[in-house]
């Protein structure tokens, strides 16, 4: 075997190995005549003589190619090595895909969003609305082109959403705020599973990724129909919210309300129960997602609340401000106490004749759930911050403790447009 890099083929000097698989590898390349950089895909040494097989990865290139999508990752060129390997060039997603995305803001802690088993003392991201609605439009416009001409991708997974940048220049002098940067935009590639369901009876041997394909998919000699792709894009939304597959019954807890039908429906075992399109599949979850309603903690917002909250969400965004800046917003000018008792903690501050109580657990160990309550007289919504950032409202917090370490909870309720009493519960897990 070759090792490619450092090599050139036809004009294109390949500079490193970007991702390998089973028929193919990856590598990053200069375009020696553009001068610019390229992903070129080549078919492994061994499968180059099979003739069935470079008939479907060249059969990939016009697949991408009669999509004509700039939702689809741009196909430039295709061709032959010296030792017969095909090849195709591509655009070159500088970014990555939407998997190594979400593992880097993992790490990063990221804000905001709050699901039940968080994890409290390691920093972890959550997804947005927006983030899940950048997702679900970036597959309804790709993949509803790729349906509109009779192709079935069969292999929908966050590897293969691809994550490109219109203004590379924007991604380092504009902050990110969420799932991408400024000029970054998601774009479907690897259609080397893909079906021309047009071209043939639409039956195909078993093929996708487990956790992703849908159930009819695995099965050999089965019609695949663009109920498939809708499953798997399904399935992606799902991981994304939950880090999990569909598969794991527990993860399904951590679905916000509102989007579970949605999701339910798309990931439904007969694919005459799903949706029709993918365009309706994006509107169920667009509507899901509708203004007014905490989608991503499954709380409805409370028509009489709307003010409340607003001054609330102000509170926040002075409060997140300041612990960057390493003090906390909100005087608590009034008393605070805390009571320890059998195991129990119960932090108590008040400010302008409002009250705020925490009460919980002073400790708790690796894995256990913990419930912490929270009661004022103030008739404003309570607010939780967890220690990565994270948000959600209501009277009790429900947690998983990941890990051991000293896990910091602040909730708060507001006073008025200036102010609010905030109190912070400190859990010790071991």
């Amino acid at each position: 075997m070759v090792d490619l890099p450092g090599t050139r083929i036809g004009r294109y000097q390949i500079v490193e190995t970007l991702g390998s698989g089973g028929f193919s590898t990856v590598y990053r390349a200069v375009d020696e005549q553009l001068d610019a950089y390229v992903a070129l895909k080549v078919l492994a040494e061994n499968h180059a003589l099979d003739a069935d097989v470079r008939e479907r990865f060249f059969g990939e290139a016009q697949l991408l190619r009669r999509i004509q999508s700039p939702s689809v990752i741009a196909v430039y060129d295709v061709g032959e090595t010296d030792r017969r390997q095909p090849y195709i060039v591509m655009r070159l997603a500088h970014a990555g895909d939407l998997s190594g995305r979400v593992a880097q803001l993992d790490g990063q802690g990221t804000t905001p969003g709050l699901g039940r088993g968080s994890d409290l003392t390691q920093a972890r991201y959550s997804v947005t609305a927006h983030d899940v609605l950048t997702v679900t439009q970036a597959l309804a416009a790709s993949l509803g082109s790729a349906h509109d001409v009779g192709i079935v991708h069969r292999d929908v997974k966050p590897s293969n959403l691809l994550i490109v940048n219109d203004n590379p220049t924007s991604a380092t002098t504009e902050p990110r705020r969420g799932l991408l940067a400024a000029g970054e935009r998601l774009v479907l590639s690897d259609l080397g599973l893909a079906k021309d369901v047009g071209a043939n009876s639409g039956l195909t041997v078993g093929a996708g990724t487990a956790g992703f394909a849908a159930p009819e998919q695995l099965i050999p000699t089965t019609r695949v129909t663009r109920s498939v792709d809708i499953h798997a894009a399904t399935a992606v939304v799902f991981w994304l919210l939950t880090g999990d597959l569909p598969t794991s019954s527990s993860a399904w807890t951590r679905i916000p309300g509102p989007l579970e039908p949605a999701l339910r429906r798309g990931l439904a075992a007969r694919p005459e129960d799903r949706f029709d399109t993918m365009a309706e599949w994006h509107d169920a979850i667009r509507d899901a997602l509708e203004p007014g309603r905490n989608a991503l903690t499954g709380r409805p917002t409370p028509p009489g609340r709307t003010r409340v909250l607003l001054i609330v969400t102000g509170l926040l965004l002075a409060l997140a401000a300041a612990a960057a800046a390493g003090y906390m917003v909100g005087a608590r000018d009034g008393s605070t106490t805390e009571i320890v008792a059998d195991g129990t903690r119960q932090v108590r501050t008040t400010r302008s004749g409002v009250e705020l109580a925490v009460t919980g657990p002073a400790s708790a160990a690796v894995g256990e759930e913990v419930l912490l309550e929270a009661t004022t007289n103030s008739g404003a919504a309570i607010v939780w911050v967890v220690s990565t950032g994270e948000t959600t409202t209501g009277d009790s917090l429900q947690l998983t403790t990941r890990r051991s370490g000293t896990a910091v909870i602040t909730a708060l309720t507001g006073v008025d447009s200036e102010g609010a009493v905030v109190v912070e519960f400190v859990l010790q897990v071991r």
